[in-house]
């Protein structure tokens, strides 16, 4: 049964990213737009924590964004964020984050994917990594690869 929470939430918003902190028990949420026709675009942090939502400020920040993708990685206690589409329609990022609860923490691999929006990320328990598939580049045609974060590089 679904049901609404009370209390402060995020603001009404699409094409943000979601992933579930299981070793905090916690839903992180950050970035999206307000919609079509709108020039709301986000870079805010929220988590949700036993039904309450808590906007989240740190030293670091991802810059506003969507059509990123986020995984919780729970082998190294972060949430892993790739890629989306920035203010600009022309610009796409191929930039990789980490949230370990208190801040942002940019990451500089040596390999990474291709600058994309609208592609998949989820944690394979096999592997031990976040793996992060598809994507549309700019200008297309839509992306077919796969690759896995260790938590250093892709």
């Amino acid at each position: 049964t679904w049901s609404a929470l009370p209390g402060p939430a995020p603001a009404a918003r699409a094409r943000h990213a979601m992933a579930f902190d299981a070793q905090r028990a916690t839903a992180v949420l950050f970035g999206g737009i307000r919609g079509v026709g709108f020039n709301d675009w986000f870079g805010d942090t929220w988590e949700l924590r036993a039904g309450t939502w808590q906007q989240r400020t740190s030293a670091h920040h991802p810059p506003v964004r969507f059509g990123h993708a986020m995984a919780a990685d729970p082998v190294r206690g972060r949430v892993v964020m790739f890629g989306g589409r920035t203010r600009s329609g022309t610009v796409f990022l191929a930039d990789t984050w980490e949230w370990d609860g208190v801040d942002w923490i940019p990451r500089t691999p040596a390999h990474a994917p291709s600058a994309r929006m609208g592609h998949a990320m989820a944690f394979d328990p096999t592997s031990g990594r976040v793996l992060l598939f598809g994507g549309l580049p700019l200008g297309g045609p839509a992306a077919g690869d796969t690759w896995a974060w260790d938590g250093n590089d892709w």
